[in-house]
């Protein structure tokens, strides 16, 4: 009479952008939140720091050469770079968060995450509530990251009022909308810089919007109020809207909401983002067939006026 054996347990990789970014560490703790339940763990692969093309594609390359993980899941950073180091890779790799372009053979890897072109609307949306007949806009971003390129894009084509206008070509009068010839600001994915260029924004610069596709002015909420006090009445009275888009809205987020220092946020659930990453991952590994894209939500929360 046989005995039948525990399946073994499974170890499954989370690649962000960053390993010091929060949204990503939430990511992580999703997925092995589900993970544990089913007898499986995962790990945050460790790339800290502010986001590095080079950086990351090395951590990926250790991943997959360690022997250690049974999955990937990989937020990309750049498509090419990325595409390089998994030609080698002998285990199932998702991408999450930021998809990889299609590779030069036309082939697909599953994404797991929000429709990025979508999420830049939503962020245009909010804009056009605040200043419903155009106007001058900033916008803030991080170069080369293919989510962040879609999330631009899906701006301009909504301020536009055009589903074809240009990928690459900044608003010139567009549906009554012109980009400040100094933006966008390239972060470089860091917090100083972001709020460096917050405040060189709203002391030189006469826009209506400043709208960032990403997290950084307000992701540590305290040091985005100091960067911003010299300029907490402009916001208030609404001579200038902030629009961001972050991960969770942690109270101290909602707070700046509440004091009108932020006008809006279209936020994304890093959480469930994780656990889906886990459910595709085990999915992959036990040969399931799942499609190219499973979807995660977000969410729109703006000031009252």
């Amino acid at each position: 009479m046989s005995i039948l054996q525990p399946c073994a347990a499974e170890k499954f990789g989370i690649v962000g952008k960053s390993s010091s970014d929060p949204n990503f560490v939430v990511t992580f703790q999703g997925c092995d939140d589900v993970a544990r339940r089913n007898g499986d763990e995962c790990e945050l692969i460790q790339n800290p720091g502010p986001a590095n093309v080079h950086l990351q594609a090395e951590a990926l390359r250790e991943a997959l050469q360690s022997g250690r993980f049974d999955a990937l899941a990989v937020s990309v950073t750049s498509s090419r770079e990325i595409e390089q180091v998994l030609e080698s890779a002998t285990i199932p790799v998702i991408t999450f968060d930021s998809p990889l372009k299609t590779s030069k053979d036309g082939k697909h890897r599953i994404y797991v995450g929000i429709d990025n072109f979508e999420f830049g609307r939503s962020l245009a949306k909010m804009a056009k509530r605040h200043v419903p007949r155009g106007g001058r806009i900033c916008l803030m971003t991080a170069a080369h990251d293919p989510n962040l390129e879609q999330r631009v894009a899906g701006i301009r084509r909504e301020l536009s009022n055009d589903p074809a206008y240009p990928t690459g070509t900044p608003l010139d009068g567009q549906g009554g909308w012109t980009e400040d010839p100094r933006c966008p600001w390239n972060t470089g994915d860091q917090i100083d810089r972001a709020l460096l260029q917050t405040r060189i924004t709203l002391s030189t610069m006469d826009v209506d919007v400043l709208l960032s596709v990403g997290h950084w002015p307000v992701v540590e909420a305290l040091r985005y109020r100091q960067a911003i006090q010299a300029f907490e009445d402009r916001l208030i009275r609404g001579d200038t809207y902030v629009i961001v888009g972050v991960g969770n809205i942690d109270p101290e987020m909602q707070r700046l909401l509440d004091d009108r220092l932020v006008h809006g946020y279209v936020g994304i659930d890093f959480r469930a983002m994780g656990q889906s990453s886990y459910q595709a991952m085990r999915d992959s590994l036990d040969g399931v067939t799942l499609p190219w894209i499973i979807s995660t939500t977000t969410t729109s929360v703006a000031a009252n006026r």
